[in-house]
């Protein structure tokens, strides 16, 4: 499902909040190489630690996940992930999505 029509539709939904797992995330970024979103967590609790390439702490950040577009198995339809994550969808505002 690598169409850059639909990178561009999910582009529109960077910066919106959703629900999935029982935690609110916010789309963040679109990763067409890799055809997956990426999600990060909102959360008022304690940042999680972030470690540099050395394994010494850098910093506090929310925790991030990433989740596959495209079903693994037939490209051409949506993967579990991404259906039960628009499912969560926490509509703020009208919009043309």
């Amino acid at each position: 499902m690598k169409s850059k029509a639909l990178y561009k539709r999910l582009s529109k939904l960077i910066g919106k909040d959703f629900k999935y797992l029982s935690n609110s995330w916010r789309l963040i970024d679109i990763l067409s190489d890799s055809d997956q979103i990426v999600l990060q967590k909102i959360s008022t609790d304690q940042k999680e630690l972030q470690f540099n390439q050395y394994g010494q702490v850098n910093r506090r950040s929310s925790e991030t996940i990433t989740l596959p577009i495209s079903n693994i198995k037939d490209e051409n339809i949506f993967s579990e992930e991404l259906i039960l994550l628009m499912e969560g969808r926490i509509i703020k505002s009208i919009d043309n999505f």
